[in-house]
C-alpha cells in the first residue's frame, strides 16, 4: 500500500505529547499543561439521553463488555489501517475480535480509500489545540484533491447524517488543531464509516461554510466544557485539572 499512496511529510507536528486514562474520561498532558481529549470534551457536554436509557437496559457488567468489545474491535481496526498504509506487516489475528477488525479495516480501505487517497501527511498523529484540548487524529491528506481531515469510524449500522454530529465536531477541532499548528486551512472533512454486521460502508462529507459552522460549534462546546468543570468542580484524584481554561 505505501507504494499506491504517497507520505508526504511536509508539516512539523509536536512530540512528547502524552495520553492519560482516567475515570473521568481521557486527558492528554502537553508540556507541563493538562488538558482534556476531543471525545472527552463532547462527552461531558453532549445530552445523554440515549446514553441513560442504553444503561438501563442493560446490567453494569454488560454495559462494560459491550464497550469493551466495541472498543477492542475498533482499535484493531485503526491499527490495521495504519499498518497497511504505512506498509508495515499484519499480525496474524490471536482471536475472532482480531480477525473481525482486520476484516473491517480491508474492507474500509478498499471500498472508500484506495484510488481517493493520494498523499498522506500524517497518521495516527497526536494533536493539541493552545492549552486547551488534545486527540489523536486519524489521517490528514488529499483526498479526492482536496486536503482532508479523515476519521475512520465503525458502527453497528449506517446511521442517518445528522445522528453522527459529534462526529463531525471531532473532524472540526482536528482541523482547528492542524490550522493551528501548522498554519494551513483545512476546508473538508471526511467520516469514512462501515457496519460491523453488514460491511455496508458510507462515506460523509463536510465542507465550506458547513464545515466552518462545526468549527465554531465545536469551539463552543470547548467553552461549556470549562465552564461545566467550573460549576461541578470535578474530583482531581480521578480527572486531571483542566488547566487550559485560559487558553487561547
Amino acid at each position: 500500500m505505501a507504494d499506491l499512496i504517497q507520505f508526504d511529510r511536509q508539516f512539523a507536528y509536536p512530540k512528547g505529547i502524552q495520553l492519560l486514562e482516567t475515570k473521568e474520561g481521557h486527558y492528554y498532558e502537553v508540556g507541563n499543561v493538562v488538558v482534556p481529549s476531543v471525545t472527552t470534551v463532547l462527552s461531558v457536554t453532549e445530552d445523554h439521553v440515549v446514553t441513560r436509557r442504553w444503561k438501563y437496559i442493560l446490567s453494569p457488567e454488560d454495559q462494560e463488555a459491550v464497550r469493551k468489545a466495541a472498543a477492542y474491535v475498533g482499535t484493531v481496526m485503526h491499527q490495521t489501517i495504519a499498518n497497511i498504509l504505512l506498509g508495515h506487516p499484519i499480525e496474524a489475528p490471536a482471536k475472532l475480535q482480531d480477525l473481525r477488525g482486520q476484516h473491517l479495516a480491508y474492507r474500509l480501505l478498499e471500498s472508500l480509500v484506495i484510488g481517493r487517497l493520494t498523499h498522506i501527511f500524517a497518521l495516527e498523529q497526536q494533536m493539541h489545540y493552545y492549552d486547551r484540548c488534545a486527540g489523536t487524529m486519524d489521517l490528514y491528506g488529499l483526498y479526492d484533491k482536496n486536503p482532508t481531515i479523515i476519521d475512520f469510524k465503525s458502527s453497528k449500522g449506517i446511521p442517518q447524517k445528522e445522528d453522527i454530529h459529534n462526529y463531525f465536531l471531532q473532524l472540526a477541532a482536528y482541523a482547528l488543531m492542524q490550522d493551528a499548528i501548522c498554519g494551513t486551512h483545512t476546508n473538508h472533512g471526511a467520516i469514512l464509516l462501515i457496519s460491523k454486521q453488514t460491511l455496508e460502508v458510507q462515506a460523509y462529507r463536510t465542507a465550506g461554510r458547513e464545515f466552518d459552522n462545526y468549527k465554531d460549534q465545536w469551539k463552543r462546546r470547548l467553552d461549556e466544557y470549562f465552564r461545566m468543570r467550573e460549576v461541578l468542580r470535578l474530583d482531581e484524584k480521578d480527572a486531571p485539572p483542566a488547566t487550559g481554561a485560559d487558553g487561547a
